[in-house]
């Protein structure tokens, strides 16, 4: 069967790329390039690869093994035509190749993962609504990425944007070099459901209409949506895996000391604005944490002055207390710490 692509889907099946991050809305057609860039670097002669491999794997992942037989399996046998051998109990493809070899297509649930350690000739993998996956770049780095290594093969990661599980924009922030640029061998394509002409606009128009603006721009528009009321915005939170600090000589010590219940008192350890340490402690008193304090001061030579301690509740024993004079007594919901 031949296939009709909308021109955003073209731009995700470009043939001299080896990695790709789709960030599209829902029904856009994510399923249909995945299946295309599987069957063409799984089947086709002139792919690249680190040398020529007769015997071919290539893998589909989506989130479950449901979804794989419900939706992946299926669109991809009806792509096929009835070409190759399908075992259906296991979903596996076996397929003549180009090279006068077989490929088998393995489609599976993410939730098996630990069933593809150690699979040899894998030269493609595609993973479905990736921002829905735990423990992805663990097991992306672990499992799946050292059998991209040896044949020199690659892999798409697509979905709709889940705040909750950002993997996608962390991936994309890896398509990202040190100038700022796109990588080489990396492309980046967003799309919406409106991009489909196959996908009705009443439709769209309609969702538009009953749900919120926040769940229509990532659901719809693949939009990556910030809480304006949160704390933390996710960017920075990313960014505290990504970033790079200028090391600096100047030690600090910050103090959050345990209120009530099962909450413990903490200690963190800061060398410029890298943390180098973290330290907890269960049922420690007002002595007890004053003399930790003075151990850590002289253990990792820390003036009193790059001491802060929480001073809110019982906190504020241990900020005033006279063994202490000098420290910094913070109370972070009234005001913020200013630079020392």
């Amino acid at each position: 069967m031949t296939v009709q692509l909308h021109n955003k889907q073209k731009e995700a099946v470009n043939p001299l790329k080896r990695w790709f991050v789709d960030r599209a809305g829902r029904r856009g057609g994510k399923t249909i390039v995945k299946i295309e860039r599987l069957l063409s670097r799984g089947l086709l002669k002139g792919i690249k690869l680190s040398r020529t491999f007769e015997t071919r794997s290539v893998i589909f992942l989506a989130p479950t093994q449901k979804q794989a037989r419900t939706i992946v399996w299926e669109s991809l046998k009806q792509r096929l035509a009835g070409i190759g051998e399908t075992n259906e109990s296991r979903l596996e493809m076996k397929i003549k190749n180009e090279t006068g070899g077989y490929t088998t297509i393995f489609v599976g649930g993410w939730e098996n993962r630990e069933n593809y350690r150690g699979m040899s000739n894998v030269v493609w993998i595609e993973v479905d609504e990736t921002d829905t996956l735990k423990e992805f770049f663990i097991s992306w780095t672990e499992i799946f990425y050292p059998m991209l290594a040896e044949t020199g093969g690659g892999a798409g990661f697509s979905g709709t944007p889940k705040k909750e599980n950002p993997n996608l924009r962390k991936l994309e922030k890896e398509a990202i070099g040190e100038d700022g640029q796109l990588k080489q061998d990396w492309q980046l394509t967003h799309w919406t459901s409106k991009d489909n002409p196959y996908f009705p606009n009443e439709e769209i128009r309609r969702a538009k209409e009953e749900m919120d603006k926040n769940s229509f721009r990532q659901e719809f528009e693949a939009e990556y949506v910030e809480d304006a009321g949160a704390l933390f915005k996710y960017t920075a939170l990313i960014d505290m895996f990504t970033n790079t600090v200028t090391k600096s000589p100047e030690k600090y010590l910050i103090v959050d000391i345990a209120d009530d219940g099962h909450d413990k008192t903490i200690f963190s350890f800061w060398q410029g604005l890298e943390c180098y340490r973290i330290e907890q402690f269960e049922r420690l008193n007002t002595e007890g944490i004053v003399n930790q304090i003075r151990e850590y001061a002289s253990e990792e030579r820390i003036p009193y002055s790059q001491i802060a301690v929480d001073a809110i509740g019982v906190g504020a024993g241990e900020a005033s207390s006279s063994l202490l004079d000098g420290v910094v007594g913070y109370k972070s919901s009234q005001e913020l710490l200013k630079p020392m």
